[in-house]
């Protein structure tokens, strides 16, 4: 399948890649992460892979989802997002 990443917010900074659809969300974001010079350190960092259809919402992908079996389809958006805590302490 066909997606787009898009790489920012200026659509001239988005790329196509063909991805396998059996490919997990945890890996596809991996690399894509890596490729984008960056160390990957989920633990210290952690990242989310979320796609979205032409003209819906962004879902986020959970890491051992295959990207077919998340709702993303040929001609769909990936992005990597980071998530954050507004408070210092990890919730137990």
């Amino acid at each position: 399948m066909i997606v787009t990443v898009c790489n920012g917010r200026v659509e001239a900074d988005w790329f196509d890649i063909l991805v396998d659809e059996k490919s997990l969300a945890g890996k596809v974001l991996e690399e894509l992460h890596n490729a984008s010079g960056h160390h990957f350190n989920h633990l210290n960092h952690p990242y989310i892979l979320e796609g979205r259809l032409p003209d819906q919402a962004w879902f986020e992908i959970g890491a051992h989802t295959e990207l077919g079996l998340s709702g993303l389809q040929d001609g769909g958006f990936i992005r990597v997002q980071r998530t954050y805590s507004t408070i210092k302490e990890d919730v137990k």
